[in-house]
């Protein structure tokens, strides 16, 4: 049995993690429609699954090791109001999902190692994230009535392990527990699997709560 977090250890509180998910569904629904229009065709997508889990874990969580390697797009977002309010997000992209990106966007056969992309295809998976990313940052923005400006993308294609540990490293360890959306996104011929970490610290996430509920929700929490 794997050991992931369960939401009572997670430190946040039920309500918090109430919000995180409706956020994150909203997020998400809004990135689906974004995909079904870049991609001129019906999309249709599972019912987002919402997972808090310990940095160390997300490796095994999402792919089943460190060294898999995997296509991401981290878009770093801070708030308009305060600049040291950070809510950043990263997609990921598995090897069988970027190659199917790649086979709906482009001709051509995609190729066998994702090290081996081109300019060309790495542009399409940068782009796709981004939109994706920003549609989700948007619809997160209409619900809370936060601003979240988000910064230019960073794409890497990496060990997945290794793109974890620079996130975990710029921080100074600060974020140590993500919260996972997963859901599937189906075309009328490619199933793509959407990963997305969210990753608040706690500023921003007070932030959230104090948009949603007022000044005095913390002190009616105690």
């Amino acid at each position: 049995m794997r050991d992931y977090e369960d939401f009572t250890e997670t430190g946040f509180s039920e309500m918090e993690i109430e919000v995180l998910q409706e956020i994150s569904n909203i997020g998400v629904g809004h990135a689906a429609t974004a995909l079904s229009q870049l991609l001129h065709r019906r999309v249709d997508m599972s019912i987002p699954y919402v997972e808090v889990v310990n940095y160390d874990k997300i490796s095994e969580r999402l792919i089943g090791s460190d060294e898999a390697i995997v296509s991401s797009v981290l878009v770093d977002t801070y708030s308009v109001d305060d600049p040291e309010k950070m809510l950043n997000f990263l997609l990921i992209f598995d090897d069988k999902s970027s190659k199917n990106v790649l086979s709906i966007l482009r001709t051509g056969e995609p190729p066998q190692d994702l090290s081996e992309l081109d300019e060309v295809s790495m542009s399409i998976i940068e782009e796709t994230g981004n939109i994706l990313l920003l549609h989700t940052i948007s619809a997160i923005n209409t619900f809370s009535g936060t601003k979240w400006f988000p910064s230019a993308p960073q794409q890497s294609i990496d060990m997945l392990g290794a793109i974890i540990d620079e996130i975990i490293g710029r921080d100074s360890g600060e974020h140590t527990k993500f919260l996972l959306v997963e859901c599937d996104v189906f075309t009328d011929e490619e199933t793509l699997k959407g990963m997305i970490l969210i990753i608040p610290n706690e500023g921003a996430l007070k932030l959230i709560m104090t948009k949603l509920y007022g000044e005095d929700f913390f002190e009616m929490m105690e």
